[in-house]
């Protein structure tokens, strides 16, 4: 229901009608993000939905028609809602048809358990897990799209209470919190754009849009002793707000990451 609500958002509403590539790669990090787990869950599936197609037919309002009825819509429903309504506003995100997994983890199982019983069911339960959790293993070693971690790291071992910061774009704020949430007091970071205190800059009040001249004045007004600007843009697109800045503040270090991450730091001259 949550991407429902987000239609206008401006976060989502570049995104393109889903076609068949999208529904592929859906299948492919449902399977764990593997190609080889695909045949062997899909096979799981397919001879579950036989069964319960067979149920159906027989006794159609029965309990165990209820019992495959029920993962069936929870695994369907959510991916074809998000369908249906992005080819009349493009919603469609991935990751939000992934709540559906526990449905082709339960139907994938009932599946493929019913050929053999004992040792042959546990060698084919083995392996498909081992073809899927191979796929996350290599998801989660490769390097960080966006290393937010080591940037919010670098910047919370330099922080000083009292210091400023600011975000660019203001999406950028949701990633940086998530890490500096652990390692300082936020009470003790002053938010200048987006304003909002921490906690209360919610996800669809963003814009996904560089901080304006506005907001640097503000920023100018308060005169923070030093102030960070975390910023995930082009250099030439942060170039006009710094040049605003030099005047009262001077660069004291600029390190960029892995994402074009970029940490700034400014010290009041």
């Amino acid at each position: 229901v949550a991407p429902v609500f987000q239609v206008g958002s401006n976060e989502v509403a570049f995104i393109s009608k889903p076609g068949f590539s999208e529904l592929r790669g859906l299948v492919w990090s449902m399977s764990g993000r593997t190609a080889t787990a695909v045949p062997v869950i899909g096979f799981g599936v397919v001879v579950a939905l036989v069964a319960a197609v067979r149920i159906w037919r027989n006794t159609l309002h029965s309990v165990d028609a209820f019992r495959f009825a029920l993962p069936f819509l929870w695994l369907v429903a959510p991916s074809f809602l998000l369908i249906a309504i992005s080819y009349v506003h493009p919603i469609w995100l991935e990751r939000y048809a992934q709540w559906s997994v526990g449905a082709g983890v339960i139907l994938a199982a009932f599946g493929l358990t019913r050929f053999g019983n004992g040792r042959a069911t546990l060698i084919v339960v083995l392996v498909a897990a081992a073809l899927a959790t191979r796929g996350v293993v290599r998801w989660y070693d490769q390097p960080a799209y966006q290393d937010y971690r080591s940037a919010m790291t670098d910047l919370s071992a330099r922080e000083h209470a009292g210091d400023a910061i600011i975000f660019t774009p203001d999406s950028t704020r949701f990633p940086s919190q998530f890490y500096l949430r652990s390692e300082i007091d936020l009470q003790a970071l002053v938010p200048l754009s987006p304003a909002q205190p921490w906690n209360r800059f919610k996800t669809g009040e963003e814009r996904n849009v560089a901080v304006d001249a506005r907001a640097i004045d503000r920023a100018l007004a308060a005169g923070a002793p030093r102030l960070w600007i975390v910023s995930h843009m082009l250099p030439g697109d942060l170039a006009p707000r710094l040049r605003q800045l030099r005047g009262a503040y001077r660069v004291a270090s600029d390190r960029t990451y892995t994402g074009k991450v970029e940490v700034i730091l400014l010290v009041h001259r």
